[in-house]
């Protein structure tokens, strides 16, 4: 990953435990603390950040992924679930399916 792109994981990492630790918002019951515990870099453009909350001593997993827009590139994400995955694994088989046809209909 690009030093530039790292960085700006790295800052809205950061920036989405302030979002989550606001005592303010809604299903805080507890009044946790999100602090980036671990950044898991999965390719140039997803990685996965593992928070710690406190005071409960739990961890989240959110998912982030890398919006090329020059309008407005950014890293966007969501806490992840196990129905998430199995959704995206669902995923790689319509997109392998999508890049067999756009081959076919590139070589015409």
């Amino acid at each position: 990953m690009k030093k530039d792109m790292a960085r700006k994981l790295l800052a809205r990492a950061d920036e989405i435990g302030r979002i989550f630790s606001n005592t303010d918002r809604g299903g805080n019951y507890d009044n946790e603390t999100f602090t980036v515990n671990n950044i898991t870099v999965l390719s140039e453009n997803t990685a996965v950040v593992t928070f710690l909350k406190t005071p409960t001593n739990k961890k989240a997993v959110a998912w982030l992924y890398f919006i090329n827009s020059q309008a407005k590139p950014r890293w966007e994400y969501f806490f992840i679930t196990y129905s998430h995955l199995v959704g995206m694994n669902r995923v790689a088989a319509v997109l392998h399916q999508v890049e067999q046809h756009n081959f076919a209909e590139s070589i015409k």
